[in-house]
């Protein structure tokens, strides 16, 4: 992430111990500004597509944000995101422990709707 210099601005993170220990991790690693802000948030755990989009949308004056989750959540919005039905999403993004998914989408109308984003890059350790 730092070589490609993706510096979230934001980091919402799952609720659960490993996230939180891979926020941490991250958090070092990444020379995060003074201003950045870690927000830990429970619906984020047992996440589905629709606490996604709403964690991403109550947090949408961010512009670069990175969520730290589970899947099949994470799958599962990307997919829906992109406009992908979650059957081919291995073709679209294979998420395994520690992958990066790097996103861009627009708001319409000030909702992240189905089709309104695109994989702009992935990272896999």
């Amino acid at each position: 992430m730092v070589e490609k210099s993706y510096i979230p601005s934001l980091t919402l993170c799952s609720s659960s111990a490993r996230t939180r220990e891979t926020q941490s991790i991250l958090r070092r690693i990444l020379t995060v500004a003074s201003d950045h802000q870690a927000v830990t948030m429970d619906s984020l755990y047992d996440s589905t597509r629709e606490s996604i989009r709403d964690a991403l949308l109550s947090k949408s004056s961010s512009l670069d944000i990175l969520l730290i989750g589970h899947n099949p959540g994470l799958d599962d919005f990307v997919s829906w995101m992109c406009g992908v039905d979650i059957s081919s999403v291995d073709e679209l993004f294979n998420f395994n422990t520690g992958s990066v998914c790097v996103l861009q989408y627009a708001l319409e109308n000030n909702a992240i709707t189905f089709g309104s984003g695109h994989i702009l890059d992935s990272l896999h350790p």
